[in-house]
């Protein structure tokens, strides 16, 4: 903490939830004070440069829908913000069952998928089957951990439709890939 501290940085972006929950939530109480910097899940720094007007993404002509991860979403309140970003730039989001704070986990945190892969990997091809009955040509997310439970899921699926993540996709339609 004393290395971000000591560069004077005035925001820390994780793309790990995990991680920003962590670093906002754990550190302070472990530390027994407040942060000197704010910390922001990558989801929410693209929503505020794209409210801005510092970012603009190209337009992508897919359709899609969102997996919130469980510990951005439930734990973290991050619900809206990768949902504008997804609507700014694609044709369409479709919402699946299940999404937002009460939304359908896909079980690849909590050590589940260390502890049992193979029930973690059954409930991810649950999640993934509610996921592609919206229709949308690609499934995202923003925490790397459910991308590859739910390409994992796809993969024995052998389905034609593509899981990606969130930041990988803003990259590619910006031109970083």
């Amino acid at each position: 903490m004393r290395n971000i501290e000591n560069m004077h940085a005035k925001v820390v972006v994780s793309g790990c939830p995990g991680c920003c929950l962590a670093l906002k939530e754990e550190y302070p109480r472990i530390l027994g004070r407040e942060l000197n910097f704010e910390v922001v899940h990558f989801t929410q720094l693209l929503d505020r440069y794209a409210t801005e007007g510092k970012l603009r993404i190209p337009e992508l002509h897919a359709t899609t829908t969102y997996h919130d991860p469980c510990e951005l979403a439930r734990l973290g309140g991050v619900v809206d913000e990768p949902r504008r970003v997804l609507r700014s730039f694609v044709k369409k989001l479709i919402e699946p069952e299940e999404s937002g704070s009460i939304g359908r986990r896909c079980w690849s945190g909590g050590l589940l998928k260390a502890t049992n892969s193979t029930m973690s990997g059954n409930l991810a091809e649950k999640r993934l089957a509610m996921l592609q009955s919206t229709g949308a040509d690609i499934v995202t997310s923003a925490c790397r951990s459910c991308d590859q439970n739910l390409t994992e899921a796809l993969s024995k699926l052998q389905e034609s439709k593509r899981v990606q993540d969130l930041a990988e996709l803003v990259a590619q339609q910006i031109g970083l890939t």
